[in-house]
C-alpha cells in the first residue's frame, strides 16, 4: 500500500472531494499529504474559499460532501 500521495494524486482527490465523499483511507492519506505539502494545502484553501464564496452568492444548494472538509 502506498502511504503518500504525489501532488498529482492529491490534486485529483481534492477535486473529487468537491463532488463526492472520499473513503476513510483516501481522506487520511490526503490529510497527511496536505500536512506536509504547502502547495497542495494552498490549493485546498483556495477550493474551500471558492466553495464558501459560492455558498454566499448562491446560497446552500445541498449537502456538502464529507470529503470536502479535508
Amino acid at each position: 500500500m502506498k502511504l503518500m500521495h504525489s501532488c498529482e494524486e492529491a490534486s485529483r482527490l481534492l477535486s473529487r472531494a468537491l463532488d463526492e465523499t472520499l473513503g476513510l483511507l483516501d481522506r487520511s492519506l490526503l490529510q497527511m499529504h496536505l500536512s506536509l505539502c504547502g502547495h497542495c494545502s494552498e490549493v485546498d484553501r483556495q477550493f474551500k474559499a471558492m466553495r464558501s464564496l459560492g455558498a454566499e452568492v448562491f446560497g446552500d444548494v445541498g449537502e456538502q460532501p464529507a470529503g470536502g472538509d479535508v
